[in-house]
């Protein structure tokens, strides 16, 4: 349409124009009215709003202009004779648009006059529209795929050290994760542990067994003359006086038998009492000498034995006189 400005009014009327469709450009030509005044002014604009879309001469002569598109990548202002380039974090891909694009969420376009917006790669990400970049997914985050508003948080026994990250990792043995989102795995405390990859919480120690380093994918047994009474110990006790454990891993420590004695802790055996000696209990931690005029002829013994009629026995005597 043209519209002309005469002193005493404004008259609009229809116009022709003739479009070059591989250019988008063209010319537009209307018909003056007579009017007693003359033409004060004339303006030009299509049906979509816009005024037009970029003259080549912004003096329209005897009701004629000659115009050009935009082009991709811009915009026609309405009511104006030029035209404006499409901001970053909008796009367009038509020549005659009156308006840009915003780039929706998981989009951006970084620079002016962009056609098209690009897709945010793995491990990254746009919450916002009309966005001019991605930010990288956070440390404990990730994004396996493309045109992401969101990362993912890592689930529980996995995480991610690095920003950008396209998949998170199992925390190694000896080591969990029991939040999500979590960038680094804890390392299992002392008289703990985690015997595979990917753990969520470290298992205590069990009876028998005992673990005084950090980070660790199992518990040691206690050896030999050592017990474990309970779970989540930092290390395994001595047997005590009186008591062994002849194998590892054990939870207990047995007493000495009648005519045997441990003397000192953390042993795996029991001394048999010597002759003219008795254990005459359990969990002797030594043996007590035969009292006089009794005797204790072998090893192991528990009692001392009377001597019979016509013999006699000094203290600690192994044998009858």
């Amino acid at each position: 349409r043209c519209r002309f400005s005469f002193a005493s009014g404004d008259v609009t009327v229809a116009a022709a124009y003739s479009l070059n469709t591989t250019t988008q450009g063209g010319t537009i030509r209307c018909l003056i009215p007579s009017h007693d005044a003359g033409v004060a002014n004339v303006s030009f604009s299509f049906d979509s709003g816009a005024t037009y879309l970029s003259a080549s001469s912004s003096t329209p002569q005897h009701g004629q202009l000659t115009f050009n598109p935009c082009g991709v990548g811009h915009m026609a202002k309405s009511a104006s004779a030029s035209c404006s380039v499409c901001d970053s974090g909008s796009f367009s891909n038509s020549s005659t648009a009156t308006v840009c694009t915003q780039c929706s969420k998981g989009t951006f376009s970084g620079a002016q006059a962009s056609t098209a917006c690009t897709a945010c790669s793995a491990g990254t990400y746009s919450s916002t529209a009309r966005s001019s970049s991605c930010a990288s997914c956070e440390e404990g985050k990730f994004n396996t795929l493309s045109t992401q508003s969101v990362c993912t948080s890592c689930p529980i026994g996995k995480f991610s050290k690095e920003r950008g990250a396209i998949s998170c990792d199992p925390c190694p043995v000896g080591s969990y994760a029991s939040s999500p989102a979590s960038s680094v795995c804890t390392e299992c405390t002392p008289a703990s542990f985690m015997n595979h990859t990917g753990g969520t919480a470290c298992g205590l120690c069990p009876v028998g067994k005992a673990q005084a380093r950090s980070g660790k994918s199992n518990c040691t047994l206690c050896t030999a003359g050592e017990y474990g009474p309970s779970t989540g110990l930092v290390r395994c006790f001595d047997c005590d006086t009186g008591s062994f454990s002849n194998a590892t891993g054990r939870s207990i420590c047995a007493a000495c038998d009648f005519g045997r004695y441990a003397r000192i802790r953390g042993m795996s055996t029991c001394a048999g009492c010597e002759k003219g000696r008795v254990a005459a209990a359990t969990s002797a931690s030594a043996c007590a000498e035969c009292s006089a005029g009794k005797h204790a002829s072998a090893t192991n013994q528990s009692t001392c034995q009377s001597c019979s009629v016509g013999r006699y026995a000094p203290v600690s005597y192994t044998h009858l006189r």
